[in-house]
């Protein structure tokens, strides 16, 4: 299962094949894959899920997370169903290859040409970490940006993951995905796909903002109309103007006077 996994990867169509040459690729590795389909079941049967590549440290997520590169949405039917049945049969999604990434930044760093996030979710649902690092210290966000991957970016963000993304995480180099992207509009500022990027960002770190600081906000503003002397009381204590014991203290002697005046009535 793992050499024809090997074997798959090593014929997919490549970026710079001609396009003759890339025509035949499809159509023989779908040959292949119209083959391997009806035998999957029988083949993950002898698989142990815990089967990893001696030289790359990959396990079979990480292999079928390298098919989808160069491949748009409608052409990954049967990598779609390869992942699925992978997950189910118990292959780890937080297994490490020797790059120090999961099957989800695998999948991020080679995938070009990519506009689904379909696999990113499967993933993503069965316990991945959206905002692991490999040993570089690059996140899903700087691997997409390096592979130019705008439009899988797109799909990303249009889920309810694009609250979960971290987009000040930095690398080794010290550089967070806006850098990357800043780099790029400095070099050519109508650099309409650095555009997209930095658009993407920016809606991602509101979404963010919007769930995690905005309830915040909301709580404190609805504390203090329930107690109207909080934030004024706060903001002494901030300033250092008051004590609590200031605030006892005078709350005491109101509540003295007012029981003398009571008593001489």
């Amino acid at each position: 299962m793992f050499a024809l996994l090997r074997f798959l990867d090593q014929y997919s169509p490549f970026f710079d094949d001609a396009e003759d040459v890339r025509a035949e690729r499809v159509e023989a590795e779908q040959v292949i894959i119209n083959k391997l389909m009806p035998l999957l079941p029988h083949l993950l049967r002898s698989f142990d899920p815990a089967t990893i590549d001696a030289k790359t440290g990959n396990n079979a997520l990480h292999q079928t997370c390298r098919l989808f590169c160069f491949f748009m949405a409608d052409q990954c039917g049967w990598r779609y169903e390869l992942v699925k049945q992978f997950i189910a049969h118990g292959v780890s999604v937080h297994t490490r290859n020797k790059a120090g990434r999961t099957p989800l930044l695998e999948f991020a760093a080679t995938a070009l040409l990519v506009d689904s996030a379909v696999p990113m979710r499967l993933l993503l649902a069965h316990g991945a970490d959206l905002n692991t690092q490999d040993k570089k210290g690059n996140s899903v966000l700087h691997c997409l940006i390096k592979a130019d991957a705008v439009e899988l970016l797109k799909d990303l963000c249009a889920g309810d993951e694009v609250s979960r993304l971290d987009c000040f995480i930095s690398n080794s180099s010290g550089q967070n995905p806006f850098d990357l992207v800043a780099e790029r509009l400095e070099k050519d500022p109508t650099n309409e796909q650095a555009q997209d990027f930095h658009r993407l960002l920016k809606n991602a770190q509101t979404a963010l903002w919007a769930k995690h600081t905005r309830p915040l906000l909301l709580k404190c503003l609805m504390t203090a109309m329930i107690v109207p002397d909080l934030a004024e009381l706060a903001l002494g204590f901030l300033d250092g103007s008051s004590r609590p014991s200031d605030h006892v203290a005078t709350q005491t002697d109101d509540d003295h006077h007012a029981a003398a005046a009571a008593a001489r009535l």
